[in-house]
């Protein structure tokens, strides 16, 4: 679980590579060129693009042999002119046989020039002496590797130098996160560099909500940026909480500083559910690893919900019909949550859970993803066009509205769209509450209160993270009827 395939090392299929294919047919490039090019380009943390130039079979040979390599060097060049996110190119010349040494250097020329740094990854005994020396010519030694590992070690550590520097605050909650992205981490500061460093060192505490997003702000930035991320001065008491609740199990060593890389293995056991990722085709394996996690909290916390259904100790039959009601509210809320993410992500989905039976506590969900957005999400399960992030937040409990609008979606267990209304209709029964962020707005809503399902509060011009994000909070309090 929890694998991602835009998160390790070199990758297909990352974000920061879609438009590369329309950018070369836009150069006017023929088409076999454009889709050798596209099948041999590939992204790498940080901010690298990196061209596998090897002809693994002879439709390769040929389509690679076609190339003018002027011409598409400067299709190339451009794009990362245009990109504005690559700032290195990697050119990998591994098991590159019966080439034209000048073809290749003309592309390798014009390539170069769009970016900043350019590498070579090649074979230690790369065959004739003279395309060694023209290799050490076109690049220094130093910029010579013969190893993917060891070049991706060398990008990750050169990366430390490129730093944009966030200060965490003392309180570390969603605001003052967000506050804090929005200060030192908007295109201005990240622009040019290769990773951002989270300096934890005047942090005191987290909550529940902050540490739930630490990593899908991460994977927001890669995704984005191409950035890698490095937690420093993290206090002990602070590397307890992010071990205790699984903050950064979903990620991949090439996102995170390797050193604060979190041991699964020490991760210690919360009232709840720690950390999970998941891709769409896990989704039913995350709803019944979190339903049977849930079954351990009711028996744990047999007096909180006991509670939260406002009966007294008892084995009438109507005392544990209500009981029994309550938790299948509870175990439709957790359903529900992970099939609208399953729905609507086109990446990583997470949920993290606990309940704290203390006075002003009480049982905190979240549910996001780094996917398309709530905006397009409706716009795909109906027949509408929402504009903006704020517009579709906004609307988010009032999908019923639409209802003649709704398409059937292949492949999912309903008709989409629906989710978090149906959510804001359990909530009403828990007095809870749910905050819903998608892009660079948030809405924050008390269904129980509200019965037009409008938003209490409605953030614009938020610091934009990708895909959608849900937090849930029921209090500890009595529910009445």
């Amino acid at each position: 679980m929890h694998k991602h395939n835009v998160c390790e090392g070199v990758v297909e299929n990352h974000p920061l590579l879609v438009g590369f294919a329309s950018s070369l047919r836009r150069g006017n490039l023929p088409r076999s060129w454009v889709e050798y090019l596209k099948q041999h380009a590939f992204f790498a943390y940080p901010k690298t693009l990196w061209l596998k130039l090897t002809a693994e079979n002879q439709d390769d040979f040929k389509q690679r042999n076609e190339i003018d390599p002027k011409l598409a060097g400067q299709a190339i060049k451009k794009w990362i002119s245009e990109e504005g996110e690559i700032l290195n190119v990697v050119f990998d010349l591994r098991k590159v046989s019966i080439i034209d040494h000048n073809r290749l250097f003309q592309f390798l020329k014009e390539v170069r020039a769009g970016a900043l740094r350019s590498y070579i990854v090649c074979e230690e005994n790369i065959g004739e002496p003279t395309l060694q020396e023209e290799l050490e010519r076109f690049v220094t030694k130093e910029c010579i590797f013969f190893d993917e590992t060891q070049m991706l070690g060398h990008l990750r550590q050169s990366a430390k130098g490129r730093l944009c520097k966030i200060t965490m605050p003392r309180h570390l909650t969603l605001q003052t996160f967000e506050e804090a992205l929005r200060t030192s981490a908007d295109s201005t500061h990240i622009q040019g560099c290769e990773a951002i460093a989270f300096d934890m060192e005047r942090v005191e505490s987290i909550d529940f909500h902050a540490l739930s997003m630490l990593s899908p702000v991460i994977h927001s930035l890669a995704h984005q940026h191409g950035v890698l991320a490095f937690f420093e001065k993290i206090t002990s008491k602070m590397d307890f909480e992010l071990k205790k609740y699984g903050a950064l199990r979903p990620m991949s060593s090439y996102l995170l500083n390797p050193h604060k890389t979190p041991d699964n293995s020490q991760d210690l056991q919360i009232s709840g559910v720690s950390m999970k990722a998941f891709t769409v085709n896990e989704s039913f394996e995350i709803q019944d690893e979190c339903l049977k996690q849930f079954n351990r909290m009711v028996l744990d916390n047999a007096v909180w919900f006991t509670d939260m259904s406002n009966i007294t100790y008892g084995s009438s039959h109507q005392q544990v019909e209500r009981i029994s009601n309550l938790i299948k509210s509870f175990r439709e809320t957790i359903k529900e949550l992970v099939e609208n993410v399953a729905i609507h992500a086109n990446g990583l989905g997470y949920l993290m859970m606990e309940l704290n039976p203390q006075p002003n506590k009480g049982l905190y969900i979240y549910v996001g993803d780094t996917g398309i957005g709530l905006a397009k999400g409706i716009s795909k399960a109906y027949k509408i066009s929402v504009r903006s992030d704020a517009r579709a937040v906004e609307m988010a409990l009032r999908m019923k509205e639409m209802i003649k609008h709704r398409r059937h979606l292949r492949g999912a267990t309903s008709f989409g769209g629906r989710g978090l209304e149906r959510v804001s209709l359990i909530l009403e029964k828990l007095s809870g509450y749910i905050s819903i962020q998608t892009g660079s707005a948030m809405a924050v809503f008390t269904p129980r209160k509200n019965e037009g399902r409008n938003p209490d509060h409605i953030f614009r011009k938020m610091y934009p993270i990708q895909g959608t994000h849900l937090h849930i909070f029921i209090p500890t309090t009595t529910v009445t009827d």
